[in-house]
């Protein structure tokens, strides 16, 4: 139950965390005080909490739905309001209750505007009071209602509870505004790296591509490879700061664009057609340039060498997630490799650099001859 309820609020603003935690123990609260009433046979207030604690479970569940927070924010105060102003009447004021009447009002200066809260506090003091005149006319001799010391003190911790509410909510707004401000910052920073380190390679990319037009096939061949994986690197940098997420990246989106590269550095006339099937997934960095350089490799040698002799080919991706564990499955329906063992010892330098991924990602890779090439890479990630 922790543990989904930190994955629940990982990444979450404040107010979406503030607002679960109120429900949450709030209903937890509702629940108990229903059933040490119930025990001790005050069935009245027992009753109107077991109301509440519905209505509670009803409003976290439209939250939940709809992700609003202003509505639901609203209700948390009402309901533990008139779940207060219930319990005080039905008791007449003669218990401990009244100690909540200084707590609840806390919650506005937590979940709403400044201006808001004040204005709500307002209210709840507003109902609060009219409750309590009424409550005198019915009682002549009311320990609290009729003791003017009394009520002084009670309008003391008033004073005291909306002065903390008011200093206590422009000292966080002032907190996170700083903190706004300074991840702003580092956004740009952030920005501003990706973007040299892309422009960077790319930049080293065009002149292994003007220096392979100046030699033979081979080693115009050879540099065009090397081109091609410094490309598939800035490609991860460039996704970084063109969708504004600094930590993960869109295994399709990425997949997409590296094969539409590859495509390009590939240039022929054959009909070869790629499909990519993936999860909803976000990888980090470190993991979408492991897998970037593998995916890399994978096509360059689809594209080379498998359709060698044929018009037309198909290359299929697929990425699967399960929890942490990660399944790619790479397949072309080219001409195959006979002895696939020896394929995955090779010495060539793609070969190299693809174990060296798995080893980066701890994963394993195996490769089968089946209508052409199938790769099956494993890893998991936390």
């Amino acid at each position: 139950m922790l543990s989904r309820t930190r994955l629940f609020l990982k990444n979450k603003s404040r107010e979406v965390v503030l607002l679960h935690g109120f429900y949450l123990s709030y209903m937890l609260i509702l629940a108990v005080a229903s059933v040490v009433d119930f025990f001790s046979e005050k069935y009245t207030d027992a009753i109107s909490e077991v109301i509440f604690l519905f209505v509670c479970i009803a409003v976290s569940l439209y939250y939940y739905r709809t992700k609003q927070t202003r509505l639901p924010s609203l209700a948390a105060i009402w309901i533990a309001a008139l779940n207060l102003y219930v319990l005080l009447y039905s008791n007449g004021f003669e218990n401990h209750v009244i100690i909540f009447t200084v707590l609840v009002p806390l919650a506005p200066f937590f979940l709403l505007s400044l201006k808001e809260a004040l204005f709500q506090t307002f209210l709840f003091y507003l109902f609060l009071a009219l409750l309590m005149y009424y409550t005198a006319l019915m009682h002549d001799e009311h320990m609290l209602l009729h003791n003017s010391s009394a009520l002084i003190n009670f309008g003391y911790a008033i004073f005291f509870i909306i002065s903390f509410g008011f200093f206590y909510h422009i000292s966080i707004e002032n907190a996170y505004r700083k903190v706004k401000e300074s991840d702003q910052h580092k956004e740009i920073l952030l920005n501003e790296v990706h973007h040299r380190v892309k422009n960077n390679l790319n930049m080293i990319a065009s002149m292994l591509g003007l220096q392979a037009n100046m030699y033979d096939d081979d080693v115009k061949s050879t540099l065009i490879a090397s081109k091609s994986r410094i490309e598939a690197i800035a490609m991860v940098h460039q996704m970084l700061y063109q969708n504004n997420n600094f930590s993960e990246i869109d295994f399709k989106t990425y997949t997409q664009q590296l094969a539409s590269l590859v495509r390009s550095l590939n240039r022929h006339e054959k009909e070869i057609t790629l499909s990519i099937e993936s999860d909803d997934i976000l990888l980090p960095l470190e993991i979408m340039m492991q897998l970037g350089l593998i995916v890399n490799e994978l096509l360059n040698n689809s594209f080379k060498y498998a359709f060698e002799g044929r018009e037309n080919g198909e290359i299929k991706l697929i990425m699967k997630q399960t929890g942490n564990h990660y399944l790619l499955i790479y397949h072309d329906n080219g001409k195959g490799f006979e002895d696939t063992q020896s394929l995955l010892q090779g010495r060539s330098l793609g070969v190299k650099l693809m174990r060296l991924a798995i080893k980066q990602l701890n994963g394993t890779m195996e490769v089968a001859n089946m209508n052409g090439l199938t790769y099956r890479i494993e890893f998991t990630h936390d």
